[in-house]
């Protein structure tokens, strides 16, 4: 929960990074290095007082932590864990933020993601080596923020390689007043995204806490963890493509970058669906056995987290073209909308179903919302094409996952909550490869199909 609270605390960041990023594309690709450094030395700045206004609202959440963390027994240094998981958050901001941006523009934002990769499964293991040892959530968190620090200054190392440019500090800010306020409009903008995003995705677990309970969230953490681990490997890979939508929409071509996005739609409604019957297909068994029948949810809870999931993943081509496109301009407001409609049905629906009304609140207000509204402006405004054809696609998709679940569970699935090795990694298994065959076997024929396959094809030819 804590983990939560700090984004909230986060959205100080206002979208700055967004925007900045946005204003780099061009710059970058004609080599200007007097605006790169500008915008990324006011980057610097800005981060600077964001990092100021985090740890004063991290001062301001410390007297409402006992109504925020509800349990029997007393938790000794709240505080202090606050403190130090706001360090950890400081020390992105003061470090290396500003730095990541430029990577992000450049099309190199892996270089950063494998620092901090590595730099994260170096701090797991020697988390949980204190764990074991000596149970101490202080030393705990110390670790992390010590593992922070390291991987920010692996990347200012590692940018300052890449861009001399960037060394040392600069008093020039942009020149172009044009770009001035094209900076500061597209910050407005992205600062109610950024509001509206945070308390839309990252409530949950305080609205648990207040409503329900916090040994709930304890309870529910566990499902939260696993589906955040995949959702976080699916980020990267989208993430990983945000820049060249950025590039190829600075292009203006609307028929390639619809090409693009229909792609990107099927890959990410083709991926986050196998991920789902997976989930759906293994999940109690395999919390059943590591942490005991006690610990295993109603399945309408899983079944709303895993479709919560879903949503969220197949809207990342959105979320990438939103960004490349400025779309955020014309619908900035909609996750205000969407957090608001979140927060009326999560008191109404967990006060009456607890944490599966709470979770089912946030589908509704998605669905509601953001699931029809951006992809809608997107079209109208961005790419070639009706929004209707779109929804089609989204609904046929839909469709194959669902029937490949009930295929999955029609082969043979075990039952209850034993767990079987062999029946459920034999489910696990069938719960990848027949979705996989589904959308082959309907889709092959399609454009979008047609040119992934062609990516795989060069990618493989290269290599």
């Amino acid at each position: 929960m804590f983990a939560n609270l700090l984004v909230l605390l986060a959205v100080a960041e206002l979208g700055l990074g967004t925007a900045l990023v946005y204003a780099m594309f061009d710059p970058i690709r004609r080599g200007d290095t007097e605006t790169i450094t500008s915008i990324v030395e006011f980057a610097r700045r800005m981060y600077r007082w964001i990092a100021v206004a985090i740890a004063g609202l991290g001062v301001l959440a410390v007297p409402l932590l006992p109504l925020l963390v509800r349990t029997d027994q007393r938790i000794e240094h709240l505080p202090a864990y606050l403190g130090l998981m706001v360090a950890d958050v400081l020390a992105g901001y003061l470090l290396g933020a500003h730095r990541q941006l430029v990577l992000v523009a450049d099309e190199k934002l892996y270089l950063a993601r494998a620092y901090l990769t590595g730099f994260q499964v170096a701090r797991s293991l020697v988390q949980i080596v204190v764990l074991i040892t000596t149970s101490n959530f202080m030393m705990f968190l110390a670790v992390q923020l010590i593992a922070t620090l390291a991987a920010n200054l692996a990347i200012i190392r590692k940018t300052d390689s890449l861009y001399p440019h960037l060394r040392g500090r600069s008093r020039r800010r942009p020149s172009d007043p044009e770009l001035s306020q094209s900076l500061f409009e597209s910050v407005r903008a992205m600062f109610a995204y950024r509001i509206g995003g945070a308390l839309m995705n990252q409530t949950d677990l305080v609205l648990i806490s207040v409503l329900v309970g916090t040994a709930t969230v304890g309870y529910y953490a566990n499902y939260a963890l696993i589906i955040g681990s995949m959702l976080g490997f699916t980020e990267l890979l989208f993430a990983a493509v945000a820049s060249s939508v950025g590039n190829l929409s600075a292009g203006g071509d609307q028929q390639q970058m619809r090409k693009v996005f229909d792609q990107l739609a099927m890959i990410a409604a083709w991926v986050h669906g196998a991920v789902c019957v997976v989930l759906l297909v293994a999940m109690e068994p395999f919390v059943s056995a590591w942490l005991g029948k006690d610990f295993v949810l109603d399945r309408w809870v899983l079944l709303a987290a895993v479709l919560n999931f879903y949503v969220y993943g197949a809207m990342l081509p959105v979320a990438a073209f939103r960004t490349a496109t400025q779309m955020f301009m014309r619908t900035r407001y909609v996750f205000l909308v969407t957090a608001a409609l979140n927060l009326v049905l999560s008191v109404v629906l967990g006060a009456q179903f607890g944490l599966a009304g709470i979770l089912y609140a946030t589908l509704l207000a998605r669905l509601l919302t953001q699931v029809w509204f951006e992809p809608r402006v997107l079209f109208l405004h961005f790419l070639s094409g009706r929004p209707r054809e779109y929804f089609g696609k989204q609904l046929l998709y839909a469709l194959l996952i669902g029937l490949s679940y009930v295929i999955v569970r029609s082969l043979g699935a075990a039952s209850g909550h034993a767990f079987d090795v062999p029946v459920v990694a034999v489910e696990a298994a069938a719960a990848l490869i027949v979705p996989s065959a589904m959308f082959v076997f309907v889709l092959h024929r399609t454009v979008a199909f047609q040119g992934v396959r062609a990516r795989i094809a060069t990618v493989v030819g290269m290599s």
